[in-house]
């Protein structure tokens, strides 16, 4: 049976039904996928994936500490008819693209780069001189979305040789897992638990879902936050990270820290409670690639107030209809989004519905990995 090999850093729980359904699709056409898991991130999360949480995959992994070692040997041994790889564009990614090269094995790159997010770096332009065997020798690659498609076209990569994808969320776990807490009343018991200061009930709970690095534009969404004053509003909190001591720093000096509440770093599959729990999402990125958690949201059936630096926002977020876009660093005008919000329960209301409409559409597994598909068997465009 011919086999597609996707080689990616490491399992992590967002990942995993979208091998599933790669695998699936695959299957049909009598072709089949195996995973190979270098074993590798340059930045550790706490995610917790465990054996059971494999099934319905084929996969195998490198020895610690041997990645690329590993990797060639899968190439040698699996003889795909078709390689994928799924981190970065860097030296290892390169090794393996060449060795698909010498063996006529047609080699594709996930790519999740922005305009944006390429000028931030400040080694951009060597980065970009050492990404250009990339670019002309690739068969292919599959992208998170527009920006990240205009980013190829821009560094000179023919459209023909680009899949525009869709990068999404586990959608049945957050849809399902998001309607039943809601239906079953824990969401609202866990509403009930979070008292304003004067031992009121909130009347809007915003939520925040991420790592907590300066990029994340945390300190900016709390001094937007105590910019909108309004004492009868909840900002939940959900992660972990390097920047946690001074997000605590500046929730201490905000005079508002009654209604900021953190909880720790979550499991995915602990988040549904929070975007049940919640009214609107925060999205405050000042740099960002994606931003996965905006799906997420989206599939939750949350209106998102999201960053204008967010690479994910053509695919998530329509300004006016299911959110509203900002510039996270004014915070005059990330201020006036959240009142807006907060005083209008109708328009949330509009917005969730858009939000659940558009995760339908265009937000789902099938549509991420048709776009995978459509990449390996030459059929390039939109995978949406």
């Amino acid at each position: 049976m011919p086999l597609v090999l996707q080689i990616t850093n490491l399992p992590t729980p967002y990942r995993l039904p979208l091998y599933r359904a790669m695998r699936a699709k695959l299957r049909e056409g009598g072709e089949d996928l195996h995973i190979f898991f270098l074993g590798y991130a340059k930045s550790v999360r706490a995610w917790k994936v465990d054996e059971e949480d494999m099934y319905g995959l084929r996969w195998s992994s490198a020895e610690k500490g041997r990645p690329l070692r590993g990797a060639m040997r899968a190439i040698g041994e699996l003889r795909p008819r078709a390689v994928i790889l799924s981190w970065a564009m860097d030296l290892q990614a390169l090794a393996l693209l060449l060795r698909c090269r010498l063996r006529g094995i047609p080699c594709y790159v996930v790519s999740g780069e922005t305009l944006r997010s390429a000028s931030e770096n400040r080694w951009r332009l060597l980065r970009q001189i050492f990404r250009q065997p990339f670019f002309h020798a690739a068969a292919g690659f599959i992208t998170y979305g527009v920006r990240s498609t205009e980013y190829l076209l821009r560094s000179g990569v023919p459209a023909d040789r680009i899949t525009t994808g869709v990068n999404v969320a586990d959608t049945p776990l957050f849809a399902g897992e998001v309607e039943r807490l809601r239906e079953n009343g824990p969401a609202a018991v866990g509403r009930e638990r979070f008292r304003t200061p004067s031992g009121g009930e909130y009347r809007c709970h915003f939520l925040f879902v991420g790592y907590f690095l300066a990029s994340k534009g945390i300190v900016q969404m709390i001094h937007a936050f105590r910019r909108l004053g309004l004492p009868d509003v909840a900002l939940h909190i959900v992660g972990a990270g390097e920047q946690e001591r001074e997000i605590r720093h500046e929730i201490a000096r905000s005079g508002i820290g009654e209604s900021i509440i953190l909880h720790g770093y979550r499991q995915q599959a602990e988040l549904p409670f929070y975007y049940a729990l919640a009214d609107v999402l925060l999205f405050p990125s000042l740099s960002e690639v994606y931003g996965l958690v905006m799906a997420e949201a989206a599939v939750s059936g949350l209106p998102i107030i999201a960053s204008c630096h967010a690479g994910g926002v053509p695919e998530i977020v329509e300004d006016g209809v299911n959110g509203l876009v900002v510039d996270p660093g004014d915070p005059v005008e990330f201020a006036e989004a959240m009142g807006l919000l907060v005083d209008d329960p109708e328009l949330r209301g509009r917005m969730a519905d858009a939000s659940r409409r558009r995760a339908v559409e265009y937000l789902t597994i099938g549509k991420s990995a048709a776009a995978y598909i459509s990449a390996i068997t030459g059929n390039h465009g939109d995978g949406r």
